[in-house]
């Protein structure tokens, strides 16, 4: 073997999604099952529309969910943990735009301990007032401390000039906003979001009849009161802004952006493989030019944020002051590329073998193809979808790429936040 020769590189011709069974509960809960014949460990997520896009009040969404473990009727927070911590289990909380997770890692032996903890948390929280100033206090020491960030201060200006600050993918909170928290907005979140109606369960891992059995058990009742009625509110489209802000004079912070669409949309797919060749991965346009070869940069990307109702594109980085208008103009010259160049098959080919790569890691067993399935459902997509994602990658030309470049990548369609010294 000659190690000076690097190996050929091979095409990905076929991703195939792990088999799922999806049946119901007996309240008609959706039970999505991935198992596993030799696999021990057993990861149960409840997933409940529950985000941000579902809260009447700023703010409810998070802590609701960060506050269903600090205290139950049985329990409070310090004795749950030490019960968790007893099993070697996991049971975590978080809440994102759309929806909130109560996710269990365990060993099969102890589930049934381990379930029960669940449904404490799930069935019987408290909400103590003394959590909840906790809460408050430790959520508004950490937020001011992000605050003085250029990169978070940037990020927080963008989506909120893409959204509107009061709009539920585009508000920003303060420290002062934590003091507005009530116990009784929390309760009120809780009892019309987290019901069997507004509900799908995620099983991977070790998945037999038992196991399926005792979760149709614990949670194949109707619990919670009715949904709220949720109308989702299209943002008002702003011109287009450029932005700078004063903030730490060690970097300019850059972020540059526009409103996209969701996984819906025709065009996500296509713009997915177009954003992988601008700056998706280490390989892609924007690090090797404007960090390899310009050196104005260590970091330079580019990313879609896709939610359930909308999605933005934007591209960040952190420069020097004296590089920072040579930045914006270098990432002006690469979009422009894109627009006007044909992508060469070799550069092509890299950034299809790195997405379906990626894609084959995150389906390499039942617990990491769990988040992908999940991501699929709440989406509102299916595994049907996924085959033809990989579908539009694998055979995408580099006209494609073009054309949507030109409809979408317009430099001067983009807004413009930049935050540190001018």
């Amino acid at each position: 073997m000659n190690r000076k020769i690097a190996p050929k590189i091979q095409a990905i011709r076929k991703i195939d999604f792990p088999l799922v069974s999806s049946n119901h509960l007996d309240n008609g809960i959706p039970l999505h099952i991935l198992p596993s014949d030799n696999n021990d460990i057993i990861k149960l997520e409840l997933v409940f529309k529950a985000g941000r896009s579902r809260e009447l009040q700023n703010l409810t969404s998070k802590a609701t969910s960060s506050l269903l473990k600090e205290g139950t009727i049985k329990f409070n927070s310090e004795l749950l943990s030490e019960k968790i911590d007893f099993y070697g289990a996991s049971i975590s909380c978080s809440s994102g735009m759309d929806t909130s997770s109560i996710i269990l890692y365990c060993i099969k032996k102890h589930f049934g301990f381990c379930l029960d903890l669940l449904r404490e948390i799930l069935f019987n929280p408290t909400f103590p007032v003394e959590e909840l100033e906790k809460y408050k206090s430790r959520s508004a020491e950490r937020l001011h401390q992000e605050l003085s960030k250029n990169a978070v201060l940037a990020y927080r200006k963008i989506t909120e000039i893409i959204y509107g600050n009061e709009h539920c993918y585009g508000y920003n909170t303060y420290p002062a906003s934590y003091k507005n928290i009530q116990i009784k907005e929390l309760i009120h979140h809780y009892q019309h979001a987290y019901t069997s109606t507004n509900c799908q369960i995620y099983l991977s891992g070790c998945a037999d009849a038992k196991i399926i059995q005792s979760i149709n058990k614990s949670f194949g009742h109707h619990f919670g009161n009715k949904p709220l009625s949720h109308q989702y509110v299209n943002p008002i489209e702003n011109t287009v802004q450029k932005i700078e802000l004063a903030g730490n004079k060690l970097q300019n912070s850059i972020k540059i952006g526009r409103r996209l669409f969701n996984r819906q949309h025709p065009d996500y797919y296509p713009f997915f493989m177009l954003n992988t060749v601008l700056g998706g991965y280490f390989g892609a346009r924007l690090m090797t030019s404007i960090r390899e070869k310009k050196g104005y940069t260590y970091n330079i990307y580019s990313v879609i944020d896709s939610m359930e109702f909308d999605g933005y594109f934007y591209i960040s980085t952190d420069v020097g002051s004296n590089y920072y208008a040579k930045t914006l103009v270098a990432i002006k010259e690469e979009m422009e590329l894109l627009q006007n160049k044909l992508i060469g098959s070799k550069e092509l080919d890299m950034a299809k073998n790195y997405i379906l790569g990626n894609f084959l890691n995150m389906l390499d067993g039942p617990l990491k193809s769990s988040k992908v399935l999940k991501m699929l459902k709440e989406n509102g997509l299916s595994e049907v979808d996924f085959n033809h994602m990989i579908e539009v990658i694998s055979t995408i030309t580099s006209k494609d790429l073009m054309e949507m470049a030109q409809k979408h990548l317009n430099f001067n369609d983009l807004h413009q936040v930049s935050v540190g010294d001018f």
